[in-house]
C-alpha cells in the first residue's frame, strides 16, 4: 500500500493470536507473583461513554481496597475501538450498554443493570416551569448532541421523527464534561443516561425535565471474550461490579410532580 506492506486476512489472525497468548503469559505471570506477595498485575478496562462512572468508579475503589497491589487501567472509547482492542487482548473487558453485534459471535455479554434516559438542563432552566415538556417544546432550543449513529443520538432523532419542527444540531460532542459545562453556562439541553447523572441531580447540580416519553430501558453490564480465562483479581473486580450494580435502580418511573393547595 502506500504506507507500506499490510498483512492479509490471515496475518491478521495470527498477529491476534500471538497478542492473546502474550497477554495470558502476563496475566498468569502476574498472578503468580501477586500470590507470591511481590510484584501484581494489571487490570484493563474499556468504558464505554454513558456507560455508569458512578458504578465503575465505586467498584473500582472496592476492588482496590481488597487488592490494593493490583493496578486497574479504566479506557475510555467507542464501542466499536474498544470491541476491537477486546478481540485483539488488548483490554480485558468492556463496561457499558451491551449492543453486541450479530458477526461478534467471539464475546460474551453480562447484563448487570438497566439504565434509562433522562433530559437534564440547568436548574432554572425555563422548561423546568413546566409540569410536562413534549418535544415540540424541546425543539426550541440549542442541543449538544454526540456524533450520528451512536444509540443515544439515535434517540434524541427518533424524539423529532414526527415533528414538523426540528432543532438544529449545531453543537456536536460525547464528553459529558464539556456536556455539562454548556448545560449550566446556557439554554443548552440534552439527553443523558441516568446512571452518568444521578448524582447531579441529587444534587441539585443539572434538573431532569418532565418529559413522559422517555421510555426507554439500557441495558449495561460487562462484555468479555468468550474464550477468555479471568485471574482471580478479574473474577474479584467482576465481584464488585456485580455488587455494586445489584444496589443500582437507574430505570424507575419519574413521579409527577404534587402541588399542595396553600
Amino acid at each position: 500500500t502506500a504506507h507500506g506492506p499490510i498483512p492479509n486476512k490471515t496475518g491478521n489472525f495470527l498477529a491476534r493470536e500471538f497478542r492473546k497468548a502474550v497477554r495470558e503469559l502476563e496475566l498468569a505471570r502476574g498472578e503468580a507473583l501477586l500470590a507470591a506477595g511481590s510484584e501484581s498485575l494489571e487490570l484493563v478496562v474499556g468504558a464505554l461513554p454513558m456507560a455508569g462512572s458512578h458504578e465503575l468508579s465505586c467498584a473500582t475503589r472496592r476492588f482496590l481496597a481488597a487488592y490494593p497491589s493490583v493496578k486497574v487501567k479504566l479506557v475510555s472509547g467507542e464501542y466499536h475501538k474498544l470491541l476491537h482492542d477486546l478481540g485483539n487482548s488488548r483490554i480485558d473487558m468492556i463496561f457499558g450498554i451491551l449492543r453486541k453485534p450479530d458477526w461478534a459471535d467471539d464475546v460474551t455479554e453480562e447484563i448487570m443493570f438497566r439504565d434509562s434516559y433522562c433530559m437534564v438542563a440547568r436548574p432554572d432552566h425555563p422548561l423546568t416551569q413546566l409540569d410536562e415538556v413534549t418535544p415540540a417544546d424541546l425543539a426550541r432550543y440549542e442541543w449538544a448532541v454526540p456524533q450520528t449513529g451512536t444509540p443515544r443520538r439515535k434517540r434524541i432523532d427518533a424524539i423529532f421523527e414526527n415533528e414538523p419542527v426540528k432543532p438544529r444540531f449545531n453543537l456536536e460532542t460525547s464528553s459529558l464534561t464539556l456536556s455539562k459545562v454548556l448545560l449550566l453556562s446556557s439554554d443548552t439541553i440534552t439527553l443523558l443516561t441516568r446512571s452518568e447523572v444521578q448524582l447531579d441531580l441529587d444534587l441539585g447540580i443539572l434538573a431532569d425535565l418532565p418529559c413522559p416519553f422517555l421510555t426507554n430501558v439500557l441495558p449495561k453490564g460487562v462484555t468479555t471474550r468468550s474464550d477468555w480465562l479471568p485471574t482471580k483479581a478479574h473474577e474479584a473486580f467482576l465481584d464488585c461490579l456485580r455488587e455494586i450494580t445489584a444496589e443500582t435502580r437507574h430505570h424507575r418511573v419519574r413521579q409527577s410532580k404534587i402541588r399542595l393547595a396553600s
